[in-house]
């Protein structure tokens, strides 16, 4: 390694899981997961593809590990308060980062789902729904129902028709006649809002788990003694 590299090597800092993880991730957002190759990787940290493999075992540990940093990017609410608002929170959080990392999203629908970022997830999950009296195993069936939900919702974002997608559309299906219904539907429409679609179906994804969710636990209340009064005290 030449004086020059050597140098530049240091003023970047020492090669780190954490520094190959987030430039891997910056190379997926821009050229896709297609592209994330060890090479491409090395080249990006300056280093020769093969001081990779001293911080991730091969390209499969990168994918897990670059699939947990960004689960890690989603934010919970603190336990103890109502549910349903955390899941429209931990939701929209979610949102939020695969909408940042769309590149991301088909790593997520494919990952493991006993990784350290997975796990992770589903526990944060886990801890609002247990307070609300879920049993686990019907906390867990609602997490995952949800994550399917949430991913399927970041995939479909990303194809979502822009206006004048619709406009097309409209236009040939009112020149066909076949589809009436879907014509008038989207007559009108400047385009399909897809974070619009997302919060309605959280809601409703939220109104159809609210009528299993058990009551919550009654707190028993103390009887409240009085003192007798002594048999000499007035009356």
């Amino acid at each position: 390694m030449s004086p020059r590299s050597a140098s530049s090597r240091r003023r970047r800092g020492p090669l780190t899981r954490e520094r190959i993880l987030t430039t891997a991730l910056a190379l997926a957002d821009r050229n896709g997961l297609e592209a994330l190759t060890m090479r491409a990787l090395g080249d990006a940290l300056s280093v020769e593809a093969m001081s990779l493999y001293n911080h991730v075992r091969g390209k499969a540990d990168l994918l897990t590990g670059l699939g947990d940093l960004v689960l890690g990017m989603i934010e919970y609410p603190a336990a103890g308060g109502d549910w349903r608002e955390a899941m429209r929170r931990f939701a929209r959080s979610t949102w939020k980062v695969t909408s940042a990392h769309p590149n991301v999203v088909p790593l997520l629908l494919g990952s493991p789902s006993d990784t350290p970022g997975s796990s992770a997830l589903a526990e944060q999950v886990l801890t609002q729904l247990a307070p609300a009296g879920f049993p686990p195993a019907d906390a867990h069936r609602i997490f995952r129902l949800l994550q399917s939900y949430l991913l399927g919702s970041a995939l479909v974002a990303q194809r979502s028709p822009s206006h004048p997608e619709v406009r097309r559309m409209v236009k040939t299906l009112g020149a066909s006649g076949e589809f009436p219904l879907l014509h008038q539907a989207l007559v009108g429409a400047r385009r399909i809002d897809a974070r619009a679609d997302f919060e309605a179906g959280i809601e409703l994804f939220i109104h159809a788990i609210a009528p299993n969710a058990p009551p919550a636990p009654r707190t028993r209340r103390r009887p409240i003694r009085t003192r007798p009064r002594p048999a000499s005290e007035p009356q």
